[in-house]
């Protein structure tokens, strides 16, 4: 059976979202590693980086989004639904965690 249109539209939008939020996170934990020494070096006042809830908001709800494409193909549509709604409410809250907040 195919999917509807507007499901395979919010399933790419919900992948592509949450493979955002999770390469976000991803980057920021690297600047957390590396921002202290070169800050440090640059003479400019020291810095940490980013805080750990601000790495890990995006690594968590990019990770539980893509681990759900391994589940979905078991579920039937309106479970697939709510799913990849909820990847994009919790990606868009992410993003707002990190970046607006």
């Amino acid at each position: 059976m195919a999917l509807p249109r507007i499901l395979r539209t919010v399933e790419a939008t919900a992948g592509l979202l949450s493979a955002g939020v999770l390469l976000s996170g991803v980057v920021l934990a690297v600047l957390a590693a590396v921002a202290p020494a070169l800050i440090g070096g640059s003479g400019l006042s020291a810095t940490d980086g980013p805080r750990l809830d601000r790495i890990l908001v995006p690594l968590i709800v990019g990770g539980a989004g893509e681990s759900m494409r391994l589940f979905r193909p078991r579920w039937n549509t309106p479970v697939r639904a709510v799913a990849a709604v909820a990847v994009v409410v919790a990606s868009l809250l992410a993003l707002w965690w990190g970046w607006w907040r």
